[in-house]
């Protein structure tokens, strides 16, 4: 189980890492990386949506002693609720660097430079992310979410509508 455990929380797959790493501590709580499954699943039993001061201290001080990908997609997304966005680019550039095909921080980077008002690198991003994770919903709706604000709803509509109509066939 930890075998798959791991392998699914790098990229950003917090439900299926969840699952593997408690099966494997469950199967033998002294297995040889069992340190490295619980740091990960005390990572994902923070609370995701929090931003209190105490929650960006330990993940801050988590990330300070290893690179962790979800604990640095969990910064990113507080310090773009703050606003902060050139601290949540860093902190979405930093989960990508130690997990290239993290899609949740892709995805978050997209929504930062949205918020930037760089529409041109968000467009960039989401047509790479499609080519690297075509089947994932929140990677065909990205597109679609911020067309209109780019004032040219048929580049986002457009993209989106290629890649249902391509999931579509058998």
């Amino acid at each position: 189980q930890q075998h798959l455990g791991m392998p699914r929380y790098m990229p950003g797959q917090e439900h299926g890492a969840r699952q593997s790493l408690e099966n494997a501590l469950k199967l033998d709580e002294k297995f040889a990386d069992a340190d490295d499954a619980r740091a990960a699943l005390t990572i994902l039993g923070s609370a995701a949506g929090g931003d209190d001061a105490k929650s960006v201290a330990m993940l801050e001080a988590h990330v300070a002693k290893r690179p962790d990908p979800v604990a640095f997609n969990r910064l990113g997304a507080i310090y773009e609720r703050r606003g902060d966005f050139a601290k949540a680019s860093v902190a979405y550039e930093a989960a990508l660097k130690s997990s290239p095909n993290n899609i949740p921080a892709t995805l978050g980077l997209i929504r930062n430079h949205q918020q930037s008002k760089e529409p041109t690198k968000a467009l960039e991003l989401a047509k790479a992310l499609r080519k690297q994770a075509p089947p994932d919903p929140d990677v065909a709706m990205a597109p679609g979410g911020w067309a209109g604000q780019m004032n040219a709803s048929g580049r986002g509509g457009g993209f989106l509508q290629g890649h249902v109509q391509t999931e579509d066939r058998p």
